[in-house]
C-alpha cells in the first residue's frame, strides 16, 4: 500500500491484509511491475473476485492501479490491466471499477467500462480541528452497538440490500473487525438493524469512514456521533475522510454540519463503471462507500 499512499489515495497499512482474508487468497491478487534491473516498483493493480452465493451477481473489482508518473506511456499500465483482465478464471465476468475523472473515458472506450450508475464517488476530507461531535444530534429511537453483539448474517441480509445484491460475507468480517476499525451497529426498538458503519485509522495521521449505511438521515447522524465517541485519540489525527455519493444530500447536510460549515475540502470524484451490467447500489442508503479500491459501495 505504501506507493498508494504516496498518490493521495486513503489506504490503511493493514488493508493488504483485510483483503486477503476477506476475498480469500485464491480471489485476491496483486500484480506489480518491477524493473528488472534496479528492482524498482514501476507500478501496480489489485484485483478482488466477489464470488456468486446463492445466486448473488459475482463482480470482479479491480483497483489501486498506478504507474509512476515517469513510466507512464511506455505500455507499463496496459500490460497490468490486460494481464488481470484475461485471467481465464474471469471469462465473461462482470468486471467493475471506480475510475478518476482522468481515465474514467479510457476505461470505458479501451477495456468496455462503459456502464455507469447514475452517481458518482465523491473523494473529500474534513480537518478534524474543525469536527464538532456535539453538533450531531442523537434519534432516541435508535440504540447503537458494536459489532459484537449483532446477528452477523442479519448484517450480511443488510449489507445485501445495499450492495445491489453483491455478497460480501468474508469481506465485511474482515473489514470491521479488526484492531485499527471502530464499527458499531444501529438497530431500532425491535432489534432490526437499521445502519451501520466504520472508520478506520490510515495513513499519514488520517480516519476513514466507511462502509457507512443507514435506513435514514438521523439514524445515520447517531451513528456517526457515537463511532467518533468512541475514538479517545480523535484530536490527534489530521484528516477525516469520506466517501459520500454525489446525489445524497442526507450525507452532505451531516458532513456540514460536523464542521460547523467550515470547509469541506474535496479532492474530486471517482466514477463506478462496469462491463456488462451495472450493480444498483442504493445510494439513497450509503452516506460514504466503504473504500474505492476494490468496492463500488
Amino acid at each position: 500500500m505504501k506507493i498508494i499512499a504516496e498518490f493521495g489515495w486513503f489506504c490503511a497499512e493493514e488493508d493488504s491484509d483485510r483483503f486477503s482474508k476477506g476475498f480469500g487468497e485464491e480471489n485476491f491478487n496483486t500484480l506489480i511491475a518491477v524493473d528488472k534491473s534496479t528492482n524498482k516498483i514501476l507500478g501496480s493493480v489489485v484485483i478482488g473476485f466477489f464470488e456468486k452465493i446463492d445466486n448473488s451477481p459475482a463482480l470482479v473489482t479491480l483497483g489501486f492501479y498506478i504507474v509512476l508518473p515517469e513510466f507512464r506511456g511506455k505500455g507499463i499500465g496496459t500490460k497490468l490491466f490486460k494481464e488481470v483482465i484475461n485471467d481465464p478464471r474471469f471469462k465473461n465476468a462482470n468486471f467493475g471499477l471506480n475510475g478518476t475523472s482522468y481515465m474514467s473515458k479510457k476505461y470505458a472506450k479501451e477495456f468496455g467500462y462503459d456502464k455507469f450508475p447514475n452517481w458518482q464517488i465523491c473523494k473529500n476530507k474534513i480537518k478534524i480541528s474543525d469536527i464538532d461531535i456535539n453538533a450531531l444530534q442523537i434519534n432516541p429511537e435508535v440504540t447503537v452497538v458494536g459489532f459484537n453483539d449483532i446477528d452477523y448474517q442479519k448484517l450480511i441480509e443488510y449489507d445485501i440490500k445495499i450492495q445491489g445484491g453483491i455478497r460480501r460475507d468474508k469481506f465485511l468480517k474482515a473489514f470491521l473487525d479488526a484492531k485499527t476499525s471502530f464499527a458499531k451497529i444501529a438497530v431500532d426498538k425491535n432489534g432490526k438493524i437499521v445502519g451501520f458503519g466504520n472508520i478506520r485509522t490510515g495513513v499519514n495521521n488520517q480516519i476513514g469512514l466507511g462502509p457507512f449505511y443507514a435506513d435514514s438521515q438521523s439514524i445515520a447522524e447517531t451513528l456517526l456521533k457515537k463511532i467518533l465517541e468512541s475514538i479517545e485519540n480523535l484530536k490527534s489525527y489530521d484528516y477525516f475522510r469520506i466517501f459520500p455519493p454525489n446525489i445524497n444530500q442526507n450525507a452532505d447536510e451531516i458532513f456540514n454540519r460536523l464542521c460547523n460549515g467550515k470547509t469541506v475540502v474535496s479532492s474530486g470524484f471517482s466514477f463506478p463503471q462496469f462491463t456488462k451490467e451495472i450493480i444498483r447500489a442504493d445510494a439513497s442508503r450509503i452516506y460514504s462507500i466503504t473504500e474505492y479500491g476494490l468496492n463500488v459501495a
